[in-house]
This record gives C-alpha cells, structure tokens and sequence, in this order.
C-alpha cells in the first residue's frame, strides 16, 4: 500500500510539473506573438513616413578596411529620435544589405540581405563578366528582438557567413546608433571642422577632415588616418594604424581658422583652412 501511494504521489507531482510546462510555454508563445505583432506594427509606421532627416556615416567613419565598393550607412531621425539606419556594403562578388529598426532609440528589429551580381556578356561576346546594375539576392535573415535579444528568427536562402551571429549585429547596430546620434548632437561642429586645415607652423603639415574621418598628410603624402569624435568639449582622433586615441580641446574654431590644445602635454596646434 506504501508503494501505490507514493507512485501515486510521485505520479501527481509529475502531472503538475507538465501542466506547468505546458501553461508557461502557453504564455511565454501568448507573450511573443504578442511582441512580434507590435514589433510589425512599429516596423510598417517606420516605413511609411517621408519627413525623417537623414544622417549619412561613412566607410572610413567606422571601419579600418573598407571593401572593394564602399561602405554606405544612413541614419533615419525624427525629433532627435533614432527610428531606422541602413548599412550597404559594397563588396567584389556582390553587396549585404542591413536595415536596423528602433523605437525609442532602442533596437527592435534587423532585416539583412545578401544579394550577388548578375551575368552579363563581354563586349566581343566571348566572356561573361559582372553586371554591376543587376543584383540577385539569395540569403535573407530576419531577427526579432526584445531587449537587445532574439525572441524571433527566420532565414531564407544560404549565407555565405562563416555563423549567423545575432549578437554580431546587435552590436553592430549600437555602434552605428552612436555615431549617428553623436554627428546629429554636434553636427554644426563636425560641418566647420570639415576641410583642409594647413598648420601655421609647418606649411607641410596638413590634417583634412570629412565626416567623422581625418586624414594626415606631410609633403603630401599620408602620414596617418584616423576616425573623430566630438564630445561637445574633447575632439578624440583615433589611430587607424596605431590603434591610440589622441585628445584634443578645441580652443578657437571659426569657418577659417582652427586652434587645438593637444592632452595631457599642452601643445597648441593651430591651422588656417586651405581654399584650394
């Protein structure tokens, strides 16, 4: 009698863990259907307004090494909210498109593609060569997202992406939400700061700044390229090739004249804008 009340027993309290395990995953299924339905929502309203200012990133503004046909990135603001950045990266054998989604500046949804270009014959006929105009896509993957993790995916088609890494493009998506939001933020700052600054103590010496990039020259030739940013006190050149960050206080800075107090040693650096 001991043994049948406690299968008993032991049999009722497995029958209660399944009803549990079955009801919680009723729930967490009722709770992302849920989210994904608001996550289409927002997605079909981002996609329909035609008033977003745009912010363009380029290649050099982010990467060390840019692919054979550039780098394009575009961010989507409305009311100094972020609600959409594209990236499109131009490579020999084809392009990767990726459309990262926000709502209150936090990521929600990521839309990526791979497309390769189409054929087309030579001028004498005896070859195919690529059709840059022509693109086929054969891989896409769409990520679902709550707090910066999947609840969500669907892929179609193969990559050719060593691994599918979510977390690879969230951080992705991050990084380039701060570049935009950061240019938005001083954006009068970085359009001054465009150009060719020529130093008023070595005429050799020569910085030129576009975007969120500079580039270094002496005698004309490069000497070093490096990525900026602009805190609203502290302008950070970053060495592409050495890897350091450099801190500069910007002293003076009109539409022709530039004065940087170089840290901690104290250096003054000061540049006319070349005109020509």
């Amino acid at each position: 009698m001991k043994i049948i009340a406690l299968r008993n027993s032991i049999l009722r309290v497995l029958i209660l863990f399944a009803v549990f395990v079955v009801s919680l995953n009723f729930v967490f299924s009722q709770n992302s259907n849920e989210k994904i339905k608001v996550i289409r929502e927002h997605f079909k309203w981002i996609n329909t307004q035609k008033d977003f200012e745009i912010i363009k990133i380029s290649g050099e503004d982010y990467l060390n090494k840019i692919p054979d046909n550039g780098v394009e990135v575009k961010g989507f603001l409305k009311d100094n909210k972020i609600y959409k950045i594209t990236e499109w990266i131009g490579l020999s054998s084809g392009v990767c498109e990726t459309e990262y989604y926000f709502w209150n500046n936090q990521l929600f949804f990521i839309f990526y593609k791979e497309s390769k270009y189409g054929e087309k014959k030579s001028k004498n006929g005896d070859y195919f060569e690529p059709d840059y105009t022509k693109l086929i896509p054969y891989y896409e993957l769409r990520l679902y997202l709550n707090r910066d993790k999947v609840i969500k995916k669907l892929e179609k088609g193969k990559t050719n992406l060593e691994k599918v890494d979510a977390n690879k493009f969230v951080k992705n998506a991050n990084t380039l939400k701060e570049l935009v939001l950061n240019k938005k933020k001083y954006l009068k700052t970085y359009k001054m700061l465009e150009g060719k600054w020529q130093s008023t103590e070595d005429i050799l010496f020569v910085i030129e700044i576009e975007s969120l990039h500079r580039t270094e020259y002496y005698e004309n030739e490069v000497t070093d390229e490096a990525t900026i940013r602009f805190d609203g006190k502290y302008l950070y050149f970053k060495s592409k090739e050495e890897g350091e960050t450099y801190k500069y206080e910007i002293l003076k800075l009109t539409n022709d004249y530039l004065e940087l107090l170089y840290l901690p040693s104290g250096k003054i650096l000061k540049f006319r804008k070349k005109t020509n």
